[in-house]
């Protein structure tokens, strides 16, 4: 039987391909579990006690520590300010707070009044204090990563709790918002006070490898791959 020369080349090639990774934050009520979970530390933090004076973020964002804090929204001229001594209602505890109201969007048109914590620079964890979240339409804390995209909400589970979340999957997070959750018409919307804001700081992402250069043994390894398989198959179609 004729034997045609047969050329053969077999690279061997791990593919490795990963699963596709879900969005996802836990959520904490507890300050000391969450703080755990962040890592037992946090970069960044809020008291407010560096406000000397009621300040208001219903018309303009105010700076804090870690980003700003706006009111987004119907401005309905009520609460949504950093509040001093002596405060005007009691859902705080004690200190220097942000007293805030955010209201569903009244017959779903939009009207909404949010909160909004936008980051300088992107949270893997952040967490805060809140006092009188479920005395209304209740609060809702939607966390948000790029191009504001939902990456999960955070509702609280008692009416003065802490809230907080880490994003398990390498998340970075932009900005949360305070909103109400449920529609309460006539405008009663959610008050409630916040403080105690801490933050934990995305971890800067790492380069992509560099494209992995064969060295001389492994080139050899693979012409000797090469060259065996050829021969298997000369030899193999020599007995047909």
């Amino acid at each position: 039987m004729r034997i045609r020369p047969v050329i053969a080349v077999v690279v061997a090639c791990g593919l490795i391909v990963p699963a596709a990774a879900h969005a996802a934050i836990v959520q904490y009520d507890d300050g000391a579990a969450w703080l755990a979970a962040a890592g037992g530390t946090t970069d960044l933090d809020e008291d407010f006690e560096g406000f000397a004076a009621d300040t208001l973020f219903r018309l303009a964002p105010v700076n804090i520590s870690m980003g700003t804090l706006a009111q987004v929204g119907v401005d309905l001229e009520f609460r949504n300010l950093i509040e001093t001594p002596p405060f005007e209602f009691t859902d705080n505890n004690g200190t220097n707070h942000a007293s805030c109201f955010v209201n569903y969007p009244e017959g779903g048109t939009g009207t909404e009044t949010n909160v909004e914590l936008v980051f300088n620079d992107p949270v893997m964890a952040w967490g805060a204090e809140f006092t009188g979240v479920l005395g209304g339409e209740f609060l809702a804390i939607d966390v948000n990563g790029a191009e504001q995209t939902i990456i999960g909400t955070l509702l609280p589970a008692a009416n003065d709790t802490f809230l907080g979340f880490v994003a398990d999957a390498g998340e970075e997070i932009d900005m949360v918002i305070f909103r109400s959750q449920n529609d309460n018409p006539g405008g009663a919307g959610e008050g409630f006070g916040a403080d105690n804001f801490g933050a934990v700081l995305a971890a800067a992402q790492p380069p992509p490898p560099e494209p992995a250069i064969p060295t001389l043994g492994t080139l050899g390894l693979m012409v000797l791959i090469g060259l065996l398989a050829g021969i298997g198959i000369i030899l193999l179609r020599s007995r047909h």
